[in-house]
């Protein structure tokens, strides 16, 4: 994996974002979700969706996609 300064993350719509999401299943009912991306937080919010608002609807785009087939 490489580091990402924080000067070289997407900050703004129209940005290239990169993006991984990782799916672990740790028992029958227990999995655990994670989304490391490029985007820069944004400081000071508490939802997910501001804190990384090009990342997050795209993730939640994927999996609704995933979980409707």
């Amino acid at each position: 994996m490489t580091n990402v300064t924080s000067s070289s993350r997407a900050r703004k719509k129209g940005d290239t974002v990169v993006a991984h999401l990782s799916l672990y299943k740790r028992s029958y009912r227990n999995s655990e979700l994670f989304l490391f991306t490029s985007e820069a937080e944004i400081e000071g919010q508490e939802r997910l969706d501001d804190r990384y608002p090009i990342a997050m609807p795209l993730a939640r785009r994927l999996l609704t996609n995933l979980i409707s087939r």
